[in-house]
């Protein structure tokens, strides 16, 4: 495996849950943010461990985030279904 690693073979799957969905760090508190493949430069997500409010940064074939404050609203903290990356699943499928 460091092998692969070093020879970059691993790259098109690091950093991503799978293939076009990036996943993005919060930079308070570290846990791994999965966002939907469908994310355009300077969307908001939401970290549900510290409930904070994150605008996301375009950077080569991933996003960044960045902080912009907690929330207090329950909704928006909501896990939202992906249903684009279930309809690509779907459609390999059939």
């Amino acid at each position: 495996m460091c092998e692969l690693g070093r020879a970059g073979d691993l790259a098109h799957i690091m950093g991503h849950s799978a293939d076009g969905i990036p996943l993005v760090i919060c930079p308070d508190c570290g846990p791994v943010i999965a966002i939907p493949r469908s994310t355009q430069d300077g969307e908001v997500v939401y970290c549900r461990a510290f409930q904070s409010e994150l605008t996301l940064q375009e950077k080569g074939d991933t996003f960044t985030a960045e902080m912009n404050g907690k929330t207090d609203d329950p909704v928006k903290l909501e896990h939202k279904i992906d249903f684009d990356a279930i309809n690509a699943l779907l459609t390999q499928i059939v």
